[in-house]
């Protein structure tokens, strides 16, 4: 199953840049910082909607400081791929505003750029199903669908074959077939790598804040939605999903996600703006330390 590669259309939007007339380092880091402020904005809004304005300025804040934010979000284009799938998500769960023709265009353009920035674009459209499932809200599952059905219409209208495309990708990630039967000790030690790699990127005391957030509300549905998509990037894993590790850059999408119990953990009155301060100056420093001493600087 295809992961760290990008698709056929992200490739091309490189090739874009590159020949781009406008390649100095102004426009780049222009680009870059609309992207990660677009991301921010996403991720502000969706926990505005849900809790106060000030819990969502301090996840907004924490999330700039994850030590992957840090290092690996601009340069690469797996940040782009954080902002549609953030974006996809928030205008699912923001169907029932006054504003749903336009949620539901703005839904279909973020999946339809995410298809064409990887061909993981299923991962947030799994979440959006067993969530919907979950909420039982079933009519957001047809809107869905008939998103999707419109997203593949386009693709036969610029010739594009997506299935094709990650089928390729597949045989390319794992040309001997299923690494459990076809490499085992390499399967078993770089699906614990994944796991390892995405936790350390992520900073110890915000796992901690993570695991405490789900532990003393399980039942809030914000909570649930981290949890479902927790566990289908565990499924994606063991399907052979990062064949070569390098999960704190390629799974830059999920961050936003699992920061969901850690507000609701704060809006719990657990956490503070002191214990807030004290999270994102250690990240920061976990942030340094990674790039001075280990090498981790992009």
């Amino acid at each position: 199953m295809p992961f760290c590669h990008t698709s056929t259309w992200g490739n091309i939007s490189i090739l874009l840049y590159e020949q781009s007339p406008c390649k100095s380092r102004i426009y780049q880091h222009y680009v870059d910082a609309c992207v990660v402020n677009n991301n921010i904005l996403y991720i502000y809004k969706l926990i505005s909607n849900y809790y106060n304005q000030k819990i969502a300025t301090y996840i907004s804040l924490i999330f700039i400081f994850i030590p992957a934010i840090q290092i690996y979000y601009l340069s690469s284009i797996d940040s782009l791929i954080s902002l549609t799938f953030t974006g996809a998500i928030y205008y699912y769960l923001t169907f029932d505003n006054r504003r749903i023709w336009q949620n539901i265009l703005l839904l279909y353009i973020f999946i339809f750029m995410s298809s064409f920035l990887t061909y993981l674009v299923i991962y947030p459209i799994l979440i959006m199903y067993i969530y919907m499932i979950i909420e039982k809200k079933y009519e957001k599952g047809i809107v869905l669908t008939g998103v999707i059905l419109l997203v593949l219409i386009s693709y036969n209208l610029i010739n594009y074959n997506y299935i094709e495309g990650f089928l390729t990708a597949s045989k390319i990630e794992n040309p001997d077939g299923f690494r459990l039967f076809s490499e085992p000790i390499s399967y078993l030690f770089t699906r614990l790598e994944n796991i390892s790699e995405m936790l350390l990127f992520y900073g110890p005391l915000l796992t901690i804040a993570t695991y405490r957030g789900i532990k003393y509300n399980f039942q809030n549905r914000l909570i649930q939605l981290s949890l479902i998509s927790i566990a289908t990037l565990l499924t994606f894993f063991l399907t052979g999903v990062a064949r070569t590790g390098e999960t704190a850059r390629c799974c830059l999408f999920m961050y936003p996600l699992i920061l969901l119990p850690v507000a609701d953990y704060i809006n719990l009155d657990k956490f503070g703006i002191h214990e807030v301060r004290q999270i994102i100056v250690i990240l920061y420093l976990q942030t340094i330390f990674m790039q001075i001493y280990a090498f981790y600087a992009w």
